[in-house]
């Protein structure tokens, strides 16, 4: 009884952790992927000022770095801009 209790503390413990993570820790993107991905919405060139760019006008905080917010709006631009290519 008492390995059973330890072993659901444990992945309790560890659950915990990963449900309460802060997401603004995360690690920017791959550099390329963040390149591609600018590069097929059409905002090639300069990688910092297109990055910028693009989180002005998803209304992000504009800061040249592509963390999970940023990513994620770009996975979605991306994602609609594909599905109305589609739909043409």
């Amino acid at each position: 009884m008492t390995d059973l209790r330890q072993m659901f503390r444990a992945v309790g413990t560890a659950l915990a952790g990963v449900v309460a993570a802060d997401t603004t820790a995360a690690p920017p993107a791959d550099p390329r992927l963040v390149h591609r991905m600018l590069t097929d919405l059409g905002l090639g060139g300069d990688d910092d000022t297109a990055l910028r760019a693009f989180q002005a006008s998803a209304g992000l905080t504009v800061d040249g770095f592509a963390g999970p917010d940023t990513t994620h709006a770009l996975v979605t631009a991306l994602r609609d801009r594909r599905h109305w290519d589609l739909a043409a």
